[in-house]
């Protein structure tokens, strides 16, 4: 069986290459401060993307996209300013994306949901 942390893994790669192959630039995987974490910091005409990925291969334990609470979302954004702080950028705006990775027949599908 694999460890959660591999499991992680996979579908942080597999988001990264989903945004990249989109025209988005990757800047940062696994940044941490004080605040919390953030799985995936990407760029696209001016606006600074906070990734949260959530990866399930059933259903089992609900859809990835309940995972993340408005809790989460918040210190997302606390770590955004952190990030912000630590590497600068002139940032037009900042969006939250919760990629959402599950397995279908084998093949992970990716559906990207945005915050409010």
């Amino acid at each position: 069986m694999v460890d959660k942390k591999t499991i992680g893994r996979i579908g942080e790669d597999i988001a990264a290459v989903y945004y990249r192959k989109r025209g988005y630039r990757i800047l940062a995987r696994n940044f941490r401060c004080r605040a919390g974490e953030v799985d995936i910091f990407a760029s696209k005409t001016r606006t600074l993307y906070v990734i949260e990925v959530k990866y399930r291969q059933s259903d089992a334990f609900g859809f990835p996209e309940e995972a993340v609470t408005p809790a989460k979302k918040k210190r997302m954004i606390v770590t955004a300013h952190r990030f912000l702080e630590e590497y600068g950028g002139l940032w037009k705006s900042i969006e939250v994306h919760v990629a959402a990775i599950e397995l279908h027949t084998g093949k992970p599908v990716v559906t990207i949901f945005t915050s409010e």
